[in-house]
């Protein structure tokens, strides 16, 4: 039998008031012609979208007709944000519609982080962080002019971003312990969730053709800019592949206009051309999709890499994969079983050379059945539905983040005390339940431990007592709809509205009232009236009714409230730090 008690329990936290979590990201685009940034932006998206009290909408400079149609079979709300004269259109992004809920902001590094902290101020909503590179690595490997001061400027604005950001979240392993280092003087180290990407399902399905093959087929993603030749590894692979006479080169993601002039770098190492593919960046999915089925080993020789999403999707598809240590990927292969034999760590082209070899000694059904096996051991350890639910929960308390009002018992007496251990039974009925024409009951202890203390189990009954206590305090006055007693609920909701603070979940166990304070001043305010007194006797008066104290046959019954004087400093201190970030961020009147 299951009490209503227990079925409280079973939730967690109550949250009020009752709604969905209201979760705007921002991004470039929602398909993936410009990058991994779009492709784990989209994929966040479609994961939280998963969670029934999650809202998603996702808000871009410009989508297609069909990008929307796409997203709203994920159940995501595409918003195509208002064309700006004299804006860069990412730039539009600081201004969502006035009337789009906005609970949570996700920004995604210095492409869209800037324009998340203005949303949090204009749409009072929490902002989140996501950190996809570390800026001022890659300008270690980076040929353009003065490579090394813009990583260090770039580098500088991240890190003031994640600063100010409500909490952070990590692509992968690699990025976080760096940002743990970069965050760790302002403690701000302790908000950073690791989300590594879990296997992409759209790709799982891809079929390989059986068939052995002559020549093995080697693909190796670039990127947009010309100057990352050194920083992606190029010179390894186009090395490595020239010492095999059986295998080929297939570059795709060429820099526009830029084909010919890496064409010719690559042949320089001594790659014949007739081994050698150089492609532009692929249009969709489904051109990924054709690709994979195409070529038998993904390389990425990278130097550095914040993730390294393209080997990801390749393991998705059941490609074998040779991925460098120092990439957030080969990190988090490391972590599983026998993923180290997949992993690099040398910029030697050699030995490159000889790990391709390793792979392609074995027969194609070997490589293939090895792949799978990764991808399903990965799956396993890095699930999307597990860590996005563990993101729901800290986008919960985030919002939720207010004074808890502990309320615990602090006296309680039976009506009818005597020497025996007595057990009253208090009979309700559970959901309108019944059981062969009779309701459901179940016994709770009102013994105290004060005046009982030969009673064997005293102690454990007087933890039920309370339980059924609270659970009857939260059922009548605070989440029955319509409200049992509804002068009594009335008392205390007047008496947060006119300390103008809103009520936002409710635990049971110690009854736990999360209370969000706006301003400052509503916060002193319910600081002082807990000093002085007051609010534990608001408390009493509307929690200790008659009906309570006949329902549990008790003849006295006191509560103790209390906030915790660190959450009280806490939540001073955010304040203090949200009115000073405004000043830097709004210096003017706009």
């Amino acid at each position: 039998m299951t009490s209503s008690s227990q079925k409280f329990q079973d939730h967690g936290g109550l949250h009020l008031p009752p709604g969905k979590l209201h979760v705007t990201l921002l991004a470039s685009e929602w398909r993936s012609t410009k990058g991994d940034l779009s492709t784990i932006s989209r994929e966040l998206a479609i994961e939280l979208a998963k969670f029934p009290e999650v809202k998603i909408t996702y808000f871009v400079p410009q989508c297609s007709d069909e990008d929307k149609r796409t997203g709203l079979s994920h159940h995501i709300e595409i918003v195509e944000a208002t064309r700006l004269s004299g804006y860069d259109e990412l730039e539009w992004l600081s201004f969502p519609p006035d009337d789009l809920q906005i609970d949570v902001i996700v920004g995604h590094g210095v492409e869209t982080g800037h324009q998340a902290q203005v949303i949090r101020k204009s749409h009072k909503c929490k902002w989140i962080q996501v950190v996809h590179t570390d800026p001022e690595e890659l300008g270690m490997y980076k040929s353009y002019q003065n490579p090394i001061s813009t990583g260090e400027k770039k580098h500088k604005v991240e890190v003031e971003l994640c600063k100010k950001a409500d909490f952070v979240v990590g692509v992968g392993p690699k990025l976080c312990e760096a940002f743990r280092r970069y965050l760790g003087w302002c403690k701000k180290d302790e908000t950073i969730l690791d989300l590594t990407p879990g296997v992409f399902d759209e790709f799982v399905n891809v079929e390989h053709a059986s068939e052995e093959r002559e020549r093995c087929g080697i693909l190796l993603f670039g990127c947009r800019d010309a100057e990352d030749f050194q920083l992606k590894g190029f010179d390894v692979a186009g090395k490595a592949v020239a010492e095999l006479s059986d295998a080929h080169l297939v570059l795709v993601g060429a820099p526009e206009g830029n084909d010919e002039d890496i064409a010719k770098r690559l042949l320089e190492f001594g790659l014949p051309a007739h081994r050698l593919r150089v492609r532009r960046f692929l249009q969709s999915r489904e051109d990924l999709k054709q690709l994979l089925c195409e070529v038998d080993l993904l390389l990425m020789p990278s130097r550095t890499e914040g993730f390294g999403l393209k080997g990801l999707e390749a393991l998705s598809a059941g490609l074998p994969v040779l991925v460098s240590k120092n990439s957030g990927f080969g990190e988090a292969l490391r972590k599983v079983p026998f993923g180290s034999a997949f992993v690099i760590d040398s910029e030697d082209s050699l030995v490159w050379a000889e790990a391709i070899k390793e792979v392609w000694k074995k027969d194609r059904e070997t490589r293939l059945q090895e792949a799978a096996l990764l991808r399903s051991i990965y799956k396993e350890k890095y699930s999307w539905a597990k860590q996005s639910e563990d993101l729901v929960k800290k986008m919960e308390n985030i919002v939720n983040q207010g004074l808890k009002l502990r309320i615990d018992v602090e006296t309680i007496k039976p009506a009818e005390p005597d020497t025996e251990c007595r057990t009253p039974v208090l009979a309700r009925e559970l959901g309108g339940s019944q059981n062969g024409g009779h309701q459901e009951s179940f016994a709770v202890s009102v013994s105290s431990v004060d005046t009982q203390p030969s009673c064997t189990g005293a102690a454990v009954n007087r933890i039920l007592a309370e339980e059924e206590l609270f659970r009857l305090i939260a059922s009548n006055y605070l989440l029955t709809s319509p409200p049992r007693c509804k002068d009594d609920r009335k008392d205390f909701l007047t008496y947060m509205k006119d300390m103008r603070a809103t009520i936002t979940g409710v635990d049971i166990g110690s009854l736990l009232i999360t209370v969000q304070c706006d301003s400052l001043d509503i916060l002193e305010r319910l600081w002082e009236d807990y000093s002085s007194g007051h609010l534990s006797e608001v408390v009493q008066k509307c929690f200790v009714t008659e009906e309570i104290l006949t329902e549990l046959s008790l003849a006295e019954l006191k509560l103790k409230t209390t906030i915790s004087k660190e959450e009280y400093k806490s939540c001073k201190k955010h304040f203090k730090k949200d009115q000073a970030q405004g000043k830097k961020c709004f210096p003017h009147n706009w």
